[in-house]
């Protein structure tokens, strides 16, 4: 329930009664939601591999973002 609920309500009906959202974060700000869910009604997979791939993707976007900025702030 709650924001998550809403979130799905606007997607629109999916069919699935177990969903996972992850909120892709760069610089503790979301940047992307992930949905994934198991189609008629399956259980999910355990999450911990793709929770930890989001959290490293976060981490790499990061340091993209910082890199591409650090050129800019040394010729400042």
């Amino acid at each position: 329930d709650g924001p998550v609920r809403g979130l799905l309500d606007r997607i629109g009906p999916m069919g699935a009664t177990t969903a996972a959202v992850l909120p892709l974060r760069t610089h503790r700000e979301t940047i992307a939601i992930l949905y994934g869910d198991a189609p008629g009604g399956g259980d999910l997979p355990p999450l911990g591999p793709l929770v930890a791939f989001v959290e490293q993707a976060g981490r790499a976007l990061d340091q993209a973002f910082l890199s591409r900025r650090a050129p800019a702030v040394a010729s400042c």
